[in-house]
């Protein structure tokens, strides 16, 4: 496991970068200055905003090994030991010995995101998520049986909004946006995909 920068090393690094801005805003013509100041609030702000995501998948990932009991069932690409449900990630055998999960599934070997593209066009890999989490029958992975997942966000899990919301980033990782603007879009969609799931399957 790579070791992870201290708190004291981030906020070196922080403080070092708003010297450099300083500096920069200082010694730039006046025209400039206004350009320069905004450049480094879009810079922060998409910073805060990484930082805001890493965070919640971190939560995601509590969630995932927990109270969400999803390491019970799944894999998510080589991590765990679970087979009962589908691999959320790309699985190990896909290097080794690919036609064994292709033959079965098409796309199983494909990154999130071209899955995502095969099985529910038009939406995001992160709606996708959050649709699987809410509404498990809704797509079925080839080869296995509806009705075996449990709804998250109904008892006995009972998963809040902003859980699921977690959850589904953690899970589809790098294909996760990195602002939050993509979050809300996903976030919006929790409710849609409920109403369309109770009246489709009470």
């Amino acid at each position: 496991m790579k070791a992870r920068p201290s708190g004291a090393v981030i906020a070196g690094c922080g403080l070092a970068m708003t010297i450099v801005w300083a500096l920069a805003s200082a010694c730039a013509p006046r025209a400039d200055r206004k350009a320069l100041v905004m450049e480094r609030a879009r810079v922060m702000q998409r910073g805060l905003e990484e930082a805001w995501v890493r965070g919640l998948q971190a939560y995601g990932a509590e969630l995932f090994a927990g109270r969400g009991g999803c390491a019970t069932c799944h894999r998510l690409g080589d991590e765990g030991t679970r087979f009962t449900g589908p691999n959320l990630g790309v699985d190990p055998l896909c290097a080794s010995d690919p036609a064994a999960l292709t033959e079965r599934d098409p796309v199983a070997c494909k990154p999130l995101a071209a899955r995502v593209e095969a099985r529910r066009p038009g939406l995001s890999a992160l709606e996708y998520a959050v649709e699987s989490i809410m509404d498990p029958d809704r797509v079925v992975t080839p080869t296995y049986a509806p009705k075996v997942m449990k709804r998250l966000d109904e008892p006995p899990v009972s998963l809040t909004d902003e859980e699921i919301l977690a959850l589904a980033a953690f899970v589809v990782g790098h294909a996760c946006p990195r602002d939050v603007a993509g979050i809300a879009a996903a976030r919006a969609f929790i409710t849609p995909c409920r109403e369309a799931r109770d009246t489709r399957m009470p």
